[in-house]
């Protein structure tokens, strides 16, 4: 009887174990997820030409095993990590080979292409849709917010007439704020000082965003940071601080290794010498 137990016990653990079995995926499938991984890390790293060749990877071993929705993210991680350096050839090759790109994430990264190639009319356009209706809205979720500075920073580039109504509902939120939005509320907030004609306070509010941009080792803000500061500086006819500025702005630009933004400054750099 003792025996018969034994038996029946051993049979049942069997069956248990099989039934919890764990079915190893393939190593084709997680290629590709291991590439992506590499390429986000670097990616934070701001080592963007590296993430650029482990997206590509990623995207040809999607595209080895016709995972659609692997191809799209690894194109989209793509098309960032070649934004950051402003590598617009290589953004337009690979949005251009995306179908059915509709949806918000898509929409608004198309929007900050047009924003970082300079075409500040045509990227608030793209996001008009998408708008956070500030007058009705009491109170804003944590993504609403996220969404109110992207449509603040976009209208008050394009010099849109909403900049004042959208600049005014965000500086409400400043008691939430992190120190990343801090940073950036300051950058808009000379930005609209700027417009306003309040030049010396524009220059005091873009060196507080410097600071709080420093303080996060936030290497591309702090390049837009002294570039716009160099813009600020040049408006107030000092061109020796504008030089200064711009040579701190073309070391990063170096590090990051940012060819276009490089040869932009040194445009600039060469016309407050002449």
């Amino acid at each position: 009887m003792i025996k018969l137990c034994l038996a029946l016990l051993c049979i049942v653990n069997l069956i248990a174990c099989s039934s919890h079995q764990v079915i190893e995926r393939p190593y084709a499938m997680i290629q590709p997820e291991s590439m992506m991984q590499k390429g986000l890390q670097v990616y934070q790293q701001d080592d963007y030409l590296q993430a650029h060749q482990f997206f590509t990877q990623a995207l040809v071993l999607y595209q080895s095993i016709d995972d659609e929705v692997g191809q799209k993210q690894a194109k989209f991680n793509l098309i960032k990590a070649n934004l950051a350096i402003h590598r617009f050839k290589q953004v337009d090759t690979v949005l251009n080979s995306v179908e059915e790109t509709n949806n918000a994430e898509w929409s608004l990264l198309k929007a900050n292409v047009l924003f970082a190639k300079g075409q500040y009319k045509q990227a608030f356009q793209a996001i008009a849709s998408d708008l956070l209706d500030v007058k009705t809205q009491v109170l804003i979720t944590s993504k609403q917010r996220n969404q109110l500075f992207i449509q603040t920073k976009f209208a008050l580039f394009a010099d849109a007439k909403e900049s004042s109504v959208f600049y005014q509902r965000l500086k409400q939120e400043q008691p939430v704020f992190t120190i990343a939005q801090q940073a950036l509320f300051k950058r808009l907030d000379a930005h609209y000082h700027r417009q306003q004609g309040q030049p010396e306070q524009a220059l005091e509010l873009m060196s507080m965003a410097l600071t709080l941009y420093k303080s996060q080792a936030n290497r591309r803000a702090i390049a837009n940071c002294l570039e716009e500061l160099a813009t600020l500086y040049q408006l107030q006819h000092q061109p020796n601080k504008a030089k200064s500025l711009l040579k701190r702005a073309f070391i990063i630009r170096k590090w990051l290794k940012d060819d276009y933004k490089m040869a932009a400054l040194q445009l600039k750099l060469k016309a407050l010498q002449d």
